[in-house]
């Protein structure tokens, strides 16, 4: 109240004098091609398939596919015995939100900015400040699809998307191919050398569902049927080429394959547990794992994901049995022989149950094989080539690669070789989509 009447006894005029020497606040704001004959030249006295007694022969290099009465044992299996700098470190403040990319003069100085042409916009968001070390994630993508160079780096790896949910990068590299010597459960074939993967590429995390083959091709062929999330099966090399180019073609991608002369049902499926599919076509023209859309992985690809870097038979380490002894080390990552029969016999088993691989994928070791491009020679990795190597020219069948929920342990090791006539429907093989990625 004293305040109030002190203010009272000022003179109007002097008041208003005051009020103008306080002046208005103001804001501103600054090609290969690939003729039929790989279905004709098939050698009878291998993997041959008898139709009339639903026979699922082994061929040489231990074939182990069961017959309806699930008997997967090899005569000649091994015995189960044997056995930033802080003082670089940009200011809270310089530090731009996530969603707003920097100005110019929040760079970092000196040696840290990076050039201009490196900054470039990508689909997921463009530039930000980062802190993270290099190998951290970068931009608002939840996936490692953009790697951080170098400590509190501007820029990233020059990647234009980031992979989908279902996916995973596998970055390009090199590794060794093949098995040891020593290695348990060993076959023939397995001759290590090096390779090295000259593009990176997606790959799918699962085996391709029969939800996923129905939504795209119409119709479910699998022997295991009513199982939405269990992996396709009964789809020959032929079906799956014709299911991934129909998956490019949704997802707006060019085709990887180029079909001639087909015919048939690519949905035909099988009443038996393996049959010989009506789908076939005279030739395919692959243009390279260069293209666009979706296609099988090379049998080097499919490995160089699987190993995930590591070394050894699985990717979680030695396999310690052999045959359908439970090895605890499959029995943690996949469905094989020893584990598969949950009561109702030995089945395929919905996807993603087990652990996945140091670069997420699931089911790489056993559910179902895997068909991948190459055809099939014993001796191809003695001349084989040292960077994207594409398989032979001529082969006994088409390779698949990562054993199946009947297989023995050694069978699914992540080096283990495989094949079938590329007409062949068989419940124990299905697929897994990869695409290159492309700058």
């Amino acid at each position: 109240m004293h305040s109030t009447l002190r203010l009272a006894l000022i003179p109007p005029l002097l008041i208003a004098a005051l009020l103008c020497a306080c002046g208005e606040d103001s804001t501103g704001g600054p090609s290969v091609s690939v003729n039929n004959e790989d279905n004709n030249d098939v050698n009878n006295d291998v993997n041959d398939v008898n139709n009339d007694q639903n026979n699922d022969v082994n061929n040489d290099q231990n074939n182990d596919v069961n017959n309806d009465e699930n008997n997967d044992i090899n005569n000649d299996q091994p015995d189960a015995d044997d056995g930033p700098d802080v003082d670089d470190e940009p200011d809270a403040d310089d530090t731009p939100d996530a969603d707003t990319p920097p100005d110019a003069d929040d760079a970092p100085d000196g040696d840290d900015e990076p050039d201009a042409d490196e900054c470039t916009e990508n689909a997921c968001g463009g530039c930000e400040a980062l802190e993270g070390a290099p190998g951290d994630p970068c931009g608002p993508c939840e996936l490692d699809a953009l790697i951080c160079e170098g400590t509190d780096a501007l820029v990233c790896n020059g990647a234009t998307e980031c992979p989908p949910e279902t996916h995973v990068r596998i970055e390009q590299g090199e590794f060794e191919m093949g098995s040891p010597g020593e290695e348990r459960g060993r076959f023939p074939g397995e001759d290590q050398h090096t390779v090295a993967i000259s593009r990176p590429f997606l790959m799918k995390i699962t085996e391709v569902t029969q939800a996923e083959w129905t939504e795209v091709m119409g119709a479910n062929p699998s022997h295991f049927e009513g199982c939405d999330e269990c992996p396709v099966e009964l789809v020959s090399w032929w079906d799956a080429l014709e299911y991934l180019n129909r998956l490019s073609e949704r997802d707006n991608l060019q085709p990887c394959y180029t079909l001639q002369g087909c015919s048939g049902d690519p949905n035909g499926g099988c009443l038996l547990s393996q049959c010989e599919g009506d789908f076939v076509c005279e030739s395919v023209s692959f243009v390279t794992t260069g293209c666009e859309g979706w296609r099988l992985p090379t049998e080097a690809e499919w490995e160089y994901a699987a190993r995930a870097g590591t070394t050894s038979p699985f990717f979680n380490g030695d396999n310690l049995r052999v045959g359908c002894n439970v090895d605890r080390r499959l029995d943690d990552i996949g469905w094989f022989c020893g584990n598969s029969d949950l009561g109702d016999g030995q089945q395929t088993h919905p996807v993603a149950m087990k652990e996945p691989s140091p670069n997420g994928l699931y089911d790489i070791n056993g559910n179902v094989y895997e068909w991948v491009w190459d055809l099939f020679q014993g001796s191809y990795y003695q001349d084989s080539p040292g960077t994207d190597p594409l398989g032979p020219t001529t082969g006994d069948g088409r390779s698949v690669r990562g054993g199946a929920y009947n297989s023995q342990v050694q069978s699914c090791r992540v080096a283990a070789r495989n094949f079938f006539r590329p007409i062949t429907r068989n419940r124990v093989i299905g697929l897994r989509p990869v695409r290159t990625i492309t700058p």
